[in-house]
Formats: structure tokens, sequence, C-alpha cells
């Protein structure tokens, strides 16, 4: 009888969770293609702030504490 019943409800059950799977997938990509610009544009301004302070070091000799 398990085997049975292992036939018939799992094959059902992983169609479930790969359908699921997929829809949560596409909701991932959605959030990542939103909020992208808005950390591209953070980590080029630290970027740009460590560059920054790495020129000053280079130039002064002297370390920027911020």
């Amino acid at each position: 009888m398990q085997k049975l019943i292992k036939r018939q409800i799992f094959p059902e059950h992983m169609a479930l969770l790969v359908k699921r799977q997929d829809e949560l997938l596409v909701e991932l990509k959605a959030a990542a293609d939103e909020g992208f610009p808005r950390a591209k544009e953070e980590w080029e301004r630290s970027v740009a702030a460590w560059g920054n302070a790495y020129i000053h070091i280079l130039c002064c000799g002297t370390e920027v504490l911020t």
C-alpha cells in the first residue's frame, strides 16, 4: 500500500513543488531587478568615497577617519 501511495502522490507533490519554486524564482528576479539600480548607486558612492580616502592618504600621508 505504501508503494502505491508513493507512486500516486509523489509525482503530483513534486510537480506542485516545482511550480511553486518557479513562481518564487520569478518573484525573486523581480525584486532583484527592482533593487539593483539603487544597490549599484550605493556601491558606486562607497567606491568613490574609498577612492577619495585612499588618494588623500597617498597625497598627504594622513588617514581620513569617517
